[in-house]
């Protein structure tokens, strides 16, 4: 069963997790009339059962730590709704295979699929900005396609044994210490 909170505003933010979850996990748009517009941070910290989320479009953020260390998530929805996503948020989703970023979404925050082990394919927003360090350290991303725009990779952003291709774009302005590694 799922925790809400109640926000000053009216809407509603998924908090935690209480009891037993079925593998596959559906948020619903609302909860006892409220918008659900968040998932709060570490509200699926662990769950080592979940196989996958699914996310209205009612989702604007995405909290620090979100489902953190969901390790037998192999799949999650980003609705094109959400407009942030914070630190952590999918660190250490070991079978997590891949994910498409929403466009709304500028900057990758650190951490967000460090030891995604088994991630192999990463759609990026077309109005990326920024990835910050260690956004997709020890995954196992087989091509790099950053959109024109991003002008900022951060420390150590990639390492995949299995890269075959990176393309970089002219916007690119900052590169990080050793931003790929391992490839």
């Amino acid at each position: 069963m799922l925790k809400y909170e109640i926000l000053p505003s009216g809407e509603a933010k998924v908090i935690g997790v209480e009891g037993k979850l079925n593998t596959g996990v559906v948020i619903p748009r609302r909860y006892k009339g409220h918008i659900v517009t968040r998932i709060g941070r570490r509200a699926f910290f662990r769950q080592d059962k979940i196989e996958s989320i699914a996310l209205p479009d009612t989702i604007k953020v995405i909290e620090e730590q979100a489902f953190y260390a969901c390790y037998k998530m192999t799949y999650i929805n980003l609705p094109n709704s959400i407009e942030e996503i914070q630190e952590r948020a999918l660190c250490a989703c070991h079978s997590l295979t891949a994910i498409t970023f929403p466009d709304k979404i500028e900057i990758i925050k650190k951490d967000m699929c460090e030891c995604c082990f088994k991630l192999q394919q990463v759609t990026f927003p077309t109005n990326l900005k920024a990835i910050e360090d260690y956004a997709f350290y020890c995954t196992d991303l087989i091509d790099i396609n950053l959109p024109e725009g991003v002008k900022t990779i951060g420390e150590r952003a990639f390492s995949s044994h299995s890269l075959q291709h990176i393309h970089l774009p002219d916007s690119i302005e900052e590169l990080g210490k050793a931003f790929l590694v391992d490839c």
